[in-house]
C-alpha cells in the first residue's frame, strides 16, 4: 500500500533523474528494496533516511510530506483527448500523479493510448505497478517489439518469474548480450539453466556467455566451462 514516503521517494527519485538500480547503488541497497520502498510494501531504514535526503537535495522532513489530492475537476476523457494530441511523451511527465487516481479500468485504456505515443518508455516504471498482470504482459510485450530496452531494464526488479522468463528468449533469440547482463541478477536458478540448455544448442554462444560464469551457480559454471571444453 502506497504511503506519503513511498509516493515521495518515487517522485523524488524521478526528479533527479535516478533508475531504481542507480538509486540503490547509491545507497547500497538492492534495486529490489527499492522497488519495495516505492510500493510501500517495506520502509528504508532510519539509518539511510539522511542518506536518502542528501542523495536527492532535501530536507528530511520532504519525504514525509502528502502529495495533493487528485482535483475534482480531473475529467478523464479530456486527458485521453490530450494524451491524442501529445507530439511526445515528455509533455505528460510533469503532471503525470494523476495516474494514480484512476480506476482499474480507465488505467487500461489510458495505458493502450500511452503504448502508441512515441517515448513510452520514459515513463513505464511509474504505471507498471498499477496495472493488472495481463496488463503488465501487454507492456512488456510491446517493449520488446520496439526494441525499447531501456524502459525494460527499468522494469526488470518489478518483472514477475513469469515475464521474466518470456523477456529471456527474446533476448536469447536476438543475442542482446548488453541486456542479458542487466537481466541475470534477476534470474532463477531454472532460469539460469534454461540459458546453459540454449549454449548447448548454439555453440557460438557459449564464447559470449563465458563472460557472465560469476552470475553462475558453481555447478552451472562447471557445465558452462565443459560446453566450451567439448
Amino acid at each position: 500500500m502506497e504511503t506519503a514516503i513511498s509516493q515521495n521517494l518515487k517522485k523524488y527519485r524521478k526528479i533527479n533523474h535516478l533508475t531504481q538500480q542507480e538509486m540503490a547503488s547509491q545507497l547500497f541497497v538492492t534495486p529490489q528494496a527499492v522497488s519495495k520502498w516505492e510500493r510501500g510494501e517495506s520502509m528504508p531504514d532510519i539509518s539511510l533516511v539522511p542518506q536518502i535526503a542528501d542523495l536527492f537535495d532535501i530536507s528530511i522532513a520532504s519525504l514525509w510530506e502528502t502529495l495533493p489530492e487528485k482535483s475534482e475537476t480531473e475529467d478523464f476523457d479530456e486527458l485521453l483527448t490530450q494524451l491524442t494530441d501529445m507530439a511526445s511523451i515528455r509533455e505528460l511527465i510533469s503532471h503525470f500523479d494523476f495516474f494514480t487516481f484512476l480506476t482499474r479500468e480507465e488505467k487500461e485504456v489510458f495505458m493502450m493510448k500511452l503504448l502508441e505515443v512515441e517515448g513510452t518508455d520514459i515513463l513505464i516504471e511509474d504505471i507498471y505497478f498499477y496495472l493488472s498482470q495481463t496488463l503488465k504482459e501487454v507492456v512488456i510485450t510491446t517493449l520488446l517489439k520496439t526494441k525499447s530496452y531501456q524502459g525494460l531494464e527499468q522494469l526488470i526488479p518489478m518483472m514477475s518469474k513469469e515475464i521474466r522468463s518470456k523477456v529471456l528468449v527474446h533476448i536469447l533469440e536476438e543475442k542482446n548480450m548488453s541486456f542479458l547482463e542487466e537481466l541475470l541478477p534477476f534470474l532463477t536458478h531454472s532460469q539460469k539453466q534454461s540459458l546453459i540448455d540454449v549454449c548447448l544448442c548454439q555453440e557460438p554462444f557459449i564464447e559470449e556467455i563465458d563472460a557472465f560464469l560469476p552470475f553462475f551457480t558453481k555447478d552451472q559454471q562447471i557445465a558452462l566451462q565443459s560446453i566450451e571444453e567439448d
